[in-house]
């Protein structure tokens, strides 16, 4: 019989030493506990299963070397039924194992999924409050900048604020529109730069003529003395 060979080495699980040829008791008993040191380190699962296994058949080897040697023949009768045994449940033991680490790894998946979905609902609510804080902030600027319009006449002695567009967005900063600092600055608009503005604050133009425009726009803004 051909001399037995140690099993792949393996950093986590301290080897046998080298087998006689033919393998002497304190052979049986090192392979004997080189499992259970894979056994050991496979249910702290520091090692895969294949080292176990190595591991199982490296001792059935090396019973084997030695039952042959002692009786001169094959192994008995028995031995391969035991090893077949053996191996079923090595087998069984670590499809379990398998099965409830994926189940394992299938819940906490589901809670950290169930987590994201809530983060994402807390997201979404914040942002909901954000854009009614900035609705409410745009309409209490719009408010503020016609008061102040209001008062001051025309705008030549103090200049208008500039109010929002009806979808609160900024005329001069947003849509590259001129400011309109006094009533004689809506007067001297261009024909499309009125209807832009026209439109912003009012609606569609139509058939409405330029001083239709420009007292629409002074209405909507505050400036109550057209000069």
């Amino acid at each position: 019989m051909a001399p037995v060979t140690l099993p792949p080495p393996n950093l986590n699980v301290h080897p046998p030493a080298g087998p006689q040829d033919p393998p002497i008791p304190e052979d049986v008993a090192e392979a004997h506990l080189y499992v259970q040191r894979a056994e050991i380190a496979y249910k702290a699962q520091t090692v895969p299963p294949l080292i176990l296994a190595d591991a199982v058949a490296y001792k059935a080897k090396i019973v084997s070397a030695k039952i042959g040697h002692d009786q001169g023949a094959a192994a008995p009768a028995w031995f391969q039924p035991a090893l077949t045994q053996l191996k079923t449940e090595l087998q069984t033991s670590i499809n379990e194992r398998l099965a409830q680490s994926q189940t394992s790894i299938n819940e906490r998946l589901a809670q950290l999924q169930t987590s994201i979905d809530q983060l994402q609902t807390s997201v979404g609510q914040v942002e909901d409050k954000v854009d009614r804080f900035g609705t409410r902030l745009t309409s209490v600027e719009r408010t503020s900048a016609i008061s102040y319009n209001m008062l001051i006449g025309d705008g030549r002695v103090y200049r208008f604020k500039c109010v929002p567009l009806t979808d609160g967005s900024d005329p001069v900063v947003q849509h590259n529109l001129p400011p309109l600092n006094t009533v004689a600055d809506i007067r001297r608009l261009t024909d499309d730069d009125l209807r832009c503005y026209y439109t912003g604050y009012v609606g569609p133009v139509g058939n409405r003529v330029r001083e239709t425009q420009v007292k629409g726009i002074c209405r909507v803004i505050g400036a109550t003395h057209l000069g």
